[in-house]
C-alpha cells in the first residue's frame, strides 16, 4: 500500500520549490523564482519555518529528517522526464473515502528514469499531498485504483459504435448516453523535451456498471496543445453548461485504463512482459 508521507498547500509547494532550485542553481537562479508573491507565500514560509523545514533565511534545512524527506521529493518531481495527468470530475471510486488523500480531484505521478517515481494527489482545496512509488508495476496499480471503480465492466446493450456528443450536446444526455457512469476522468501524458513540457493525446474516460467509454480530444494529436482550445466535455461537466466541441466515446472494457498507462511505460523502456 502506497502510503502518504506529507501534504503541503499550494503557497507553500510553491515557496519550497523556490527554496530547492535555489539549493540547487545557487545564484544562477532565475530572479523570479526567489521572489515572494503575496500574503498567502509570506504565511506558507512562516508555517515552514515553524515547522522546521525552512531556516531564518528561507533556505531549505538540510540536517533534518523531515526536510531532507521534502527535498528528496523535489528531486524526484524535478527529475522527471514523464507524468501522466490524472484528472476526475465526477465520482470518487475509492471506497475509503475518509483519508485527505483519497478525496483528491487529481493526480499526478512524476516518472524519473531509474528511481522511483512521485505521486502527488491534488486536491481541490488546494492541497498537495506526496508519496513515493518504489515499483513500476505499483505505478499502473496508483493510476487505476484512482480512476477506476470496483463495479467497472463491458459496455451493454447495442452500442457498437459507441457515443457521439455533438457542439452544444447537453451534460444530462450524454450522461444517459453513457450509461450514467461512476467516473468521468480526463487522463494525458507529459514528456519533458529540452527543458519544456509536451503533452500527448488527452483521453476522456467514462466508466461504470453499465459500460466503459473513452473518447481523445479532437484536433489534438501528440505533443500540440496550446490555448484557445475548444471547451469539451470535463469542462463541462464541471460547470453543467453544453459542450463547445463534439466528441466521439467509443466503447472499451474496465482494462483500458491500465493499458494505457502500461503502454506508456513500456514506451520508456522501463516495463517488460
Amino acid at each position: 500500500m502506497i502510503e502518504p508521507l506529507f501534504t503541503l498547500t499550494t503557497a507553500e509547494l510553491d515557496v519550497l520549490t523556490t527554496a530547492h532550485h535555489r539549493l540547487l542553481l545557487g545564484p544562477e537562479a532565475p530572479a523570479g523564482m526567489l521572489e515572494g508573491c503575496g500574503e498567502d507565500h509570506e504565511q506558507a514560509s512562516a508555517s515552514l519555518f515553524g515547522r522546521g523545514l525552512l531556516d531564518a533565511d528561507a533556505a531549505l534545512v538540510e540536517d533534518d529528517p523531515a526536510s531532507v524527506l521534502v527535498t528528496g521529493i523535489l528531486d524526484l518531481r524535478l527529475a522527471a522526464d514523464r507524468t501522466l495527468v490524472l484528472r476526475r470530475f465526477l465520482g470518487v471510486p475509492i471506497a475509503d473515502r475518509t483519508k485527505a488523500h483519497e478525496r483528491s480531484s487529481a493526480r499526478i505521478v512524476h516518472l524519473v528514469p531509474e528511481a522511483a517515481s512521485c505521486l502527488e494527489d491534488v486536491h481541490e482545496a488546494g492541497l498537495h499531498t506526496f508519496s513515493i512509488v518504489d515499483a513500476l508495476e505499483d505505478v499502473v496499480r496508483v493510476v487505476t485504483d484512482f480512476l477506476v471503480p470496483a463495479e467497472a465492466a463491458p459496455v451493454r446493450g447495442c452500442v457498437s459504435d459507441g457515443v457521439r456528443w455533438p457542439p452544444g450536446g447537453r451534460v444530462e444526455d450524454l450522461m444517459t448516453q453513457l450509461q450514467h457512469p461512476t467516473v468521468l476522468a480526463e487522463v494525458c501524458d507529459v514528456t519533458l523535451v529540452e527543458g519544456q513540457p509536451r503533452p500527448g493525446q488527452e483521453h476522456l474516460v467514462a466508466l461504470g456498471p453499465r459500460g466503459c467509454f473513452v473518447a481523445t480530444r479532437p484536433g489534438h494529436p501528440p505533443g500540440v496543445s496550446g490555448p484557445g482550445r475548444e471547451e469539451g466535455v470535463s469542462e463541462a461537466v464541471r460547470h453543467q453548461r453544453p459542450s463547445t466541441a463534439g466528441l466521439h466515446f467509443r466503447p472499451v472494457g474496465p482494462t483500458w485504463v491500465a493499458q494505457w498507462a502500461t503502454t506508456i511505460l513500456r514506451s520508456r523502456g522501463t516495463m517488460t512482459g
